[in-house]
């Protein structure tokens, strides 16, 4: 199978030549540039008001603002015709560790530039024999289109060091670049992939911001089958040459039942799907999206102390928006 590697460098002046008039840069000590806060944002747990005539959403008087214990919070509503408006932040331009949010850039790359009928040719041999596949659960004859299903319903690292290394005309290296790539065409502007797993342990550690996530979520959206993927509970990967079938199931707590069980928020029927992950110095990442009558609710978490905090924090901000925000 020939992979052709995209690559779309952009010119950072030219950004700043179109960008809107509205928006400014500063300059932190380590020479990066950083957004200004809108003026419609809630920043590290400080109410602001909202003067704004144009938002999308009302917003409801008097909603205290919640405490979120993680490192960074963006959440914002999207229109389906464009329009966006913020509804919380808090650091949301640190550079943090990310962990498995980084396999929706591998799923991405992956979709893009593979062959997704092909199979991924995994020898037996490499099977039982590369450290970095002992986690695999797939069959040399399973298709790219179907290791996107472990890759993000199960947040499997050894399907992500498959996508980088099974095609025969690329390297690791070059899947690497082609992640790079992607989050530069997207304009993830503070983001940095070195391997594609998120694991803190392959080659160094991936980092990104909750506000570049949130760039490459819109992206997301474009492809229907990733929500198709991340919104079911379980997939069964079926052997082509046998009848041996292995099992992946989400590691989402808000799908499968380990967090709500029968008790469930109001706003749980709205859920389009999500990503989750952790490692030791990522700590708790999780992004969840929610579709309404108009548009999408988009909800990053970075930093959660551990992988139920992730999920508490993420509850904690999605009934605040929903209480302090009049939305359909």
């Amino acid at each position: 199978m020939k992979v052709k590697i995209k690559k779309n460098h952009l010119l950072i002046g030219l950004f700043l030549i179109v960008i809107l008039p509205s928006i400014f840069f500063l300059t932190r000590a380590g020479g990066e540039a950083e957004e200004v806060e809108p003026i419609n944002e809630v920043s590290d747990n400080e109410a602001k008001e909202i003067i704004k005539d144009d938002l999308i959403i009302d917003r409801v008087e008097g909603v205290p603002i919640p405490e979120i214990e993680a490192d960074a919070v963006y959440s914002f509503y999207y229109e389906k015709d464009g329009e966006k408006q913020v509804l919380f932040t808090k650091n949301r331009n640190k550079r943090l560790p990310i962990a498995s949010i980084t396999k929706l850039v591998t799923a991405l790359v992956v979709h893009e530039n593979y062959d997704l009928d092909s199979t991924i040719g995994i020898s037996e041999q490499a099977l039982f024999t590369d450290p970095l596949l002992y986690e695999l659960r797939v069959f040399p004859d399973t298709t790219y289109g179907e290791l996107l299903y472990p890759l993000l319903l199960e947040s499997n690292n050894s399907s992500a060091y498959v996508a980088a290394v099974a095609p025969e005309d690329v390297e690791f290296d070059d899947f690497i670049e082609m992640m790079n790539s992607k989050a530069e065409e997207i304009d993830m502007r503070r983001t940095e992939f070195k391997n594609p797993s998120g694991l803190d342990n392959v080659r160094g550690v991936n980092l990104s911001t909750a506000q570049d996530v949130g760039k490459l979520t819109l992206r997301l959206l474009e492809i229907p089958i990733f929500w198709e993927i991340m919104r079911v509970t379980s997939y069964d990967i079926h052997s082509g040459s046998s009848n041996l079938y292995y099992r992946v199931e989400t590691t989402n707590d808000f799908l499968n039942g380990n967090y709500f069980g029968a008790e469930r928020p109001d706003w749980y029927d709205k859920i389009l799907g999500g990503k989750t992950g952790y490692t030791g110095k990522a700590g708790g990442t999780l992004l969840m999206v929610l579709e309404t009558e108009s548009g999408y609710l988009i909800n990053i978490i970075l930093g959660a102390e551990a992988h139920r905090e992730r999920f508490e924090e993420m509850e904690k901000l999605i009934d605040w928006i929903y209480k302090a925000y009049k939305i359909k």
